[in-house]
């Protein structure tokens, strides 16, 4: 039994071929034209998409905008969406870039994925396919921010940017060397710190959902969060991806 156990855990913490980062400025910034484009149906999505295309290929880009805003109404008034942040990975397969979106619409998170940005000029454009992902990962990234909004922004900020606990979304960690670390710390709290043990009030799978939500508040361009403490080391980047 323990040996099933260390090796779910593992299969949860592993280091993937897929490495999530977040992005520029700039390309923030464009991710979030994206979504102001599809919240407004009466926007011009063929501006969005690479110049340089052909014909087909621009049409079933605007055919795949057309879809997640769609998808998008069939969930809540499109006014509401909110984008939470804007990551990107490659994919090893194909050597794909992918933007990764993660939204709040009616109370739930949602991922929006847009294939193939490219940059034409001093612009970014859509050289891929757009779709609305709602999946087992979005539900556990629901569950992940509820938790955290009842037991952890007090002290980590609402948005992980750090109050009288540690900002949650740089690069550094005070006492966390590894994903197992963070998972621990959770679990049983941190000796001498206001940090306490959560493990009496979330299950184990409970506390991977709130890392996978702080997976997904990584690197955020939005808000500016408490300066660094502790040591340099890149944890939590993949979980997001790999759910």
């Amino acid at each position: 039994m323990k040996t099933f156990v260390a090796t779910c855990l593992f299969a949860f913490f592993s280091w993937s071929v897929m490495a999530q980062h977040p992005v520029s400025s700039t390309k923030y910034k464009f991710g979030v034209k994206i979504v102001q484009a599809l919240k407004n149906t009466d926007s011009d999505l063929a501006s969005l998409v690479a110049p340089g295309l052909d014909d087909d290929a621009k049409a079933q880009i605007i055919n795949s905008l057309m879809n997640t805003a769609e998808s998008i109404k069939s969930v809540g008034s499109p006014s509401m969406l909110k984008v939470i942040n804007v990551l990107e990975f490659k994919d090893k397969e194909n050597d794909q870039l992918v933007l990764l979106i993660p939204v709040m619409l009616a109370g739930k998170i949602y991922t929006i994925h847009v294939r193939k940005p490219v940059k034409e000029g001093d612009k970014w454009y859509i050289g891929g396919r757009v779709n609305f992902v709602s999946s087992q990962r979005e539900r556990h990234l629901t569950s992940g921010r509820k938790l955290y909004m009842s037991k952890c922004f007090s002290c980590h900020g609402k948005f992980g940017e750090g109050n009288v606990g540690p900002n949650l979304t740089d690069n550094y960690w005070k006492y966390a060397h590894s994903n197992q670390d963070i998972f621990k710390v959770i679990s049983e709290g941190e000796p001498g710190t206001v940090m306490m043990s959560f493990k009496t009030y979330m299950t184990k799978d409970e506390i991977k959902d709130v890392m996978l939500y702080l997976s997904m508040l990584q690197g955020q361009k939005s808000r500016k969060g408490k300066a660094p403490e502790g040591e340099k080391a890149y944890l939590l980047r993949d979980l997001y991806i790999n759910k």
